[in-house]
């Protein structure tokens, strides 16, 4: 995923969403490493698209991470989607 990877990393939020989502079609399995980090993003809509990815039965190994997402984010859309 090197190229996505770069992408995680960039400036423009919108591309940086758009990966995660492109990540999570490729193989999810492979990608919760690269996406978990995202829900304690401070740009919003990151942590809000990582939840949504993390959410699909594929992400498995995720469901930790979303549960402190659902109990510790302060944002209500992030913990709805985490739920």
């Amino acid at each position: 995923f090197p190229l996505l990877q770069a992408r995680l990393a960039g400036p423009d939020i919108d591309a940086r969403c758009a990966a995660v989502r492109a990540l999570a079609l490729a193989d999810l399995a492979r990608a919760v490493p690269l996406i978990v980090p995202l829900l304690r993003s401070a740009e919003y809509p990151l942590p809000l698209v990582a939840c949504e990815v993390l959410a699909d039965p594929g992400a498995g190994t995720a469901a930790g991470p979303l549960l402190g997402a659902l109990a510790g984010d302060p944002d209500p859309q992030v913990r709805g989607a985490a739920a």
